[in-house]
């Protein structure tokens, strides 16, 4: 009995997970608070409009950063004005030569800032160079190899001029959505803008694809958090909050295969978790306890899907090893179908099944998820605590899908 009692346990512990997974972010963001507000953009822009700085970081990109400089200089542009800011991060290739070619033909209502920093010192330190040669009163990040929608800078402008807001984020989708693999991440996304909407302004992370950030905020950024977290942590520590900008759209390209799917998310895992004590550090530092339970609950038990995951399915082993008789079957039962719902997902993802329905997907995303956050969190255990570029981009990169 002692054995079907510790499974009833892991069971019901992995159950209180998914309910804090799901019901705990939205509970924090209607009980809770950022903080008394120590800044004011909107005063301090004394009635002006304000400047977008659109921030990027590329590490040989010469495949792609042309187009990508083309789809920044079609934008719609906010009344303050757009810049565009690109740190060529150490490249090997032409990123550089490609984008003063491009700045050449920038049109008159924006300009355009290259930076060619040497040697390289990863992502987010050229970021943090970006950031000080912007001269906007908005940062917006993006990615080199994302594509925006033409109102993309509008609608993050309209979401950071809500009162108390110092930071927003965007809506990323797959460039060409079909297919296993895209199902699958959609799916995903369903779920993260639920969380998001739900979050109102206690939000704890961006998307490194679309998101801004008011410049007075952006004072003590570091390149040992991942700038996906640490957009709302520089607003949290000006007592302010973040805001999910849902018509703000990027486009990134659909990953070809489970395996390269698989990779990508392991190195987003790894970012974040190596990315969450300083990140907790700070929060505590600044007094933000609702942001941080808010981490706790929205990022925290995401990370460990993997733990939940691995107590049910021990759960019901035990069970159906130690009990007799219907509650024995039951949870044999009970094991044989999640095992099958996770084949059945991945079999989805891998392209290999049609028609299955998005719970299916859904699963199938999850089992990917489980997957890589172990498999972060061993390499983060074996030393592996870089926020570099991961993965290293080689010269000779093949040229992005058109949109």
């Amino acid at each position: 009995m002692v054995g079907v009692s510790i499974g009833f346990g892991l069971i019901a512990a992995a159950g209180l997970w998914l309910v804090a997974l799901v019901v705990g972010p939205k509970i924090v963001s209607r009980l809770g608070r950022v903080g008394p507000a120590t800044f004011d953009p909107i005063a301090a822009l004394a009635g002006r409009s304000a400047k977008v700085s659109v921030l990027i970081a590329a590490r040989n990109e010469a495949a792609g950063i042309g187009d990508r400089i083309d789809n920044l200089f079609s934008l719609q542009v906010p009344d303050g004005g757009l810049e565009i800011v690109i740190v060529s991060d150490g490249s090997t290739d032409d990123t550089v030569a490609i984008a003063r070619a491009k700045a050449a033909l920038c049109p008159a209502d924006r300009s355009i800032v290259i930076v060619d920093l040497q040697p390289n010192g990863g992502k987010e330190v050229a970021l943090g160079v970006a950031a000080k040669n912007a001269a906007g009163d908005i940062l917006a990040l993006t990615d080199a190899t994302t594509t925006w929608h033409p109102d993309v800078a509008l609608h993050l402008v309209s979401a950071l001029a809500q009162p108390g807001v110092g930071a927003a984020s965007g809506r990323v989708v797959y460039r060409d959505a079909n297919g296993g693999v895209a199902d699958a991440f959609a799916a995903y996304q369903r779920f993260v803008v639920a969380q998001r909407r739900a979050g109102r302004s206690i939000q704890v992370s961006t998307s490194g694809a679309c998101a801004a950030v008011w410049s007075g905020c952006f004072d003590r950024y570091e390149p040992t958090v991942n700038s996906d977290l640490q957009l709302a942590l520089l607003a949290a520590e000006k007592g302010m909050g973040t805001v999910y900008a849902n018509d703000a759209v990027a486009i990134e390209d659909t990953r070809a295969s489970l395996g390269e799917e698989l990779r990508a998310r392991m190195r987003i895992a790894r970012r974040c978790l190596v990315s969450a004590p300083p990140l907790v550090g700070r929060l505590l530092r600044a007094r933000a306890y609702w942001p941080l339970l808010q981490l706790a609950l929205q990022k925290g038990t995401r990370w460990g899907i993997w733990l939940p995951a691995l107590a049910s399915v021990c759960g019901l082993a035990l069970v159906a090893l130690s009990a007799q008789g219907l509650l024995r079957d039951g949870a044999a039962a009970g094991l044989l179908a999640v095992l099958a719902a996770a084949t059945l997902g991945l079999l989805r993802v891998q392209g290999r099944l049609a028609g299955m329905g998005r719970g299916v997907d859904a699963l199938g995303y999850l089992v990917v998820a489980v997957v890589a956050t172990f498999r972060a969190a061993v390499q983060i255990a074996g030393g592996q605590t870089t926020l570099g570029w991961q993965p290293e981009r080689a010269a000779s990169a093949p040229p992005r899908s058109a949109p």
